[in-house]
């Protein structure tokens, strides 16, 4: 699909697929996952660069979200705009990236979609370590309430496994096409939850 050729580095392509597609769901009046794969050609005309075109498709793919109430990839879609922010704006759009990540990892949690949980937890380490950045412990956090919450949910949510059934029922087409994304994303939000824990075990308030 174009979706696995753009997460395998062919985006030309795997963007020509999508859109290639999208036209013919238009013609066709079908509706289905075309919110997500608009959000998908977003990401590929993001990482060429063509940023008027990503910002127009992800509105589009909002839009379509609204319209049609189909929000099984809805926290993947705030997790790739979060990603486009940043490739577009560098630092200047680290405070939108962040909150869009923000409200990826909310949103999945609301929905129980553990592979977006994982994506959107990795794209908010990714950026801490990026910008050489440590956890902040003003809000509260203790040592003591936050290292066991994140080592049980290193052991829970972060091992690899194959998506849910509920988001696998959700998706019409062959799910082993999801297979790449969910095992790319579990192996790399593992490592990600240790960095995490480390930094927690380093900075973290005593009490």
């Amino acid at each position: 699909s174009g979706v696995a050729l753009i997460q395998l580095g062919r985006v030309s392509q795997g963007r020509d697929q999508i859109h290639g597609w999208l036209a013919w769901s238009r013609a066709m009046g079908y509706r289905a996952i075309r919110g997500f794969s608009l959000a998908s050609a977003a990401q590929g005309e993001s990482a060429l660069k063509h940023w008027d075109a990503a910002a127009s498709l992800f509105d589009d793919a909002e839009q379509e979200l609204e319209h049609t109430g189909e929000r099984w990839f809805e926290a993947e879609l705030y997790r790739l705009k979060g990603e486009y922010v940043l490739a577009r704006y560098g630092k200047a759009g680290h405070e939108e990236a962040h909150a869009l990540f923000e409200r990826a990892l909310r949103v999945s949690l609301d929905q129980g979609a553990r592979m977006w949980e994982l994506r959107a937890c990795t794209s908010i380490a990714r950026q801490w370590h990026d910008q050489g950045r440590h956890p902040s412990w003003s809000d509260g956090f203790t040592r003591r309430e936050t290292i066991p919450r994140l080592k049980v949910v290193r052991r829970s949510r972060f091992r690899p496994c194959p998506p849910s059934r509920t988001l696998l029922s959700s998706v019409p087409g062959p799910t082993d096409l999801l297979r790449p994304l969910w095992l790319r994303s579990a192996v790399c939000a593992r490592f990600s939850m240790k960095r995490m824990i480390r930094l927690a075990e380093a900075f973290a308030p005593a009490n």
